[in-house]
């Protein structure tokens, strides 16, 4: 069974990125409010930034701050010629309308699109579950998974960073094999979408070659679920998957990643290659 260490593979993206020149413009990020998981990934992007030498700034705002408020400062970053990528480092406050804030954001500065997705595709390939060398049709934009992976099994399938990205890849994986994306399987692959209400989630588990969740709930998932050779990729922050169960002699998992130290490091290496690309 893998550990997968997200630490070493967000280390070769950000050495990669050490070959090329900062952008001049700067990263801003956006936080309203104190939540203790967001601090510690704000402290992981200022870390990376530093050591790439990129101009890396917070903006910390009162959790009482305005709807209005807080979009304008948005507004007011998106039209600023000096800011190449802008953060708005979520969760909000709850009164706060997420969607209307985040539409501020132009796409030449959202350095947070499709992070999810690029951190999925770096573990699977690190594992050997995406076939780089595959022939690739359209509309898929990327390598086949491997064939093992008939059943894709997604938690937290309506949550905005991770579940509805994973979900609508899968389903161009399942156009590009020739299968029906609104049907949500083919032959070659099915997609099963569950959150966090979904009654009797050890049945929905049973058969899914792959599980990718991001809930947030601890230990919403025991390891005892999973059919073997499963492999599990956990962005739950606390971790949804309990992981602290495993032995490696009493799971025959072939992956999975832990937390901390497994997606965090990759979505913040990701979100770096995005703004070196939307900044350049």
């Amino acid at each position: 069974m893998i550990r997968v260490n997200g630490q070493e593979i967000a280390r070769r993206l950000i050495e990669e990125l050490k070959k090329k020149p900062p952008p001049v413009k700067k990263l801003v990020a956006v936080w309203a409010g104190n939540d203790l998981a967001s601090e510690s990934f704000l402290k992981q992007k200022e870390k990376v930034a530093r050591e790439l030498g990129v101009n890396f700034e917070l903006i910390q705002l009162a959790e009482v701050i305005s709807q209005e408020e807080l979009e304008d400062r948005v507004r007011e970053l998106a039209h600023d010629q000096t800011v190449g990528g802008i953060i708005v480092q979520l969760p909000l406050p709850k009164r706060i309308n997420r969607d209307a804030v985040l539409k501020y954001i132009p796409s030449e500065k959202n350095v947070d699109e499709g992070l999810a997705v690029g951190a999925v595709k770096e573990i699977l390939q690190n594992i050997g579950w995406l076939n780089v060398n595959g022939q690739m049709s359209p509309p898929m934009a990327d390598p086949p998974l491997a064939e093992n992976v008939k059943v894709a099994a997604v938690v937290g399938a309506e949550g905005f960073l991770v579940g509805r990205p994973i979900v609508n890849w899968l389903k161009l994986k399942i156009s590009a094999q020739g299968g029906s994306a609104s049907g949500g399987k083919s032959e070659k692959l099915k997609i099963k979408e569950a959150d966090i209400e979904t009654e009797n989630l050890q049945e929905f588990l049973k058969d899914a070659d792959l599980v990718i969740t991001g809930v947030g709930k601890e230990n919403l998932i025991d390891p005892d679920w999973l059919k073997e050779g499963a492999g599990v990729i956990d962005f739950g922050f606390p971790a949804d998957f309990a992981v602290n169960k495993l032995q490696p002699t009493t799971y025959n998992l072939a992956f999975y990643t832990p937390t901390p130290g497994g997606t965090g490091p990759i979505l913040v290496a990701k979100l770096f290659e995005n703004f070196y690309s939307l900044a350049r």
